[in-house]
């Protein structure tokens, strides 16, 4: 069993919901991975749908995007 998780704040405290994806076990290799990618992201978007707030970025991610000026000493 695959599981994605969910992760958003309410009324002050930390929540967790897991949610269970589908895995398709017939058809060629390639297609069951792209299936399994898309069930994972269709589970995802309930939870950005539901605590859109959550889904933020904390920090700059890709080394490019730092800006030099701004590096420590």
């Amino acid at each position: 069993m695959l599981l994605a998780a969910e992760l958003y704040l309410a009324d002050g405290r930390n929540n967790v919901r897991f949610m269970p994806v589908d895995v398709p076990d017939e058809g060629e290799r390639s297609r069951r991975i792209f299936r399994t990618v898309q069930n994972i992201a269709e589970r995802f978007e309930v939870g950005v749908a539901a605590h859109p707030t959550d889904w933020h970025m904390m920090q700059r991610v890709w080394v490019d995007d730092l800006d030099p000026s701004k590096a420590p000493e």
